[in-house]
């Protein structure tokens, strides 16, 4: 098996991908951030209109029973 000897220009070239991977890590991390935002509060609202729906059901319930023992 033969050795290979890095040269100074693939070890440039070596040096310069490593750096755009780096950039382009640190574009994805901060991507990633944002997006987590968007997503906890797109959680948190779907959780309030579950809320709400629940509530809604609830009230519906309620005024139908307390509808149906008054007329008796």
């Amino acid at each position: 098996m033969a050795v290979e000897h890095w040269t100074d220009e693939m070890v440039d070239k070596l040096a310069e991908s490593v750096k755009e991977l780096r950039e382009e890590s640190k574009e994805f991390r901060e991507e990633l951030k944002e997006l987590n935002i968007r997503f906890s509060a797109y959680q948190q609202a779907s959780q309030w209109v579950v809320n709400l729906a629940f509530g809604l059901l609830a009230t519906a319930t309620i005024t139908t029973i307390i509808t149906a023992v008054f007329r008796k």
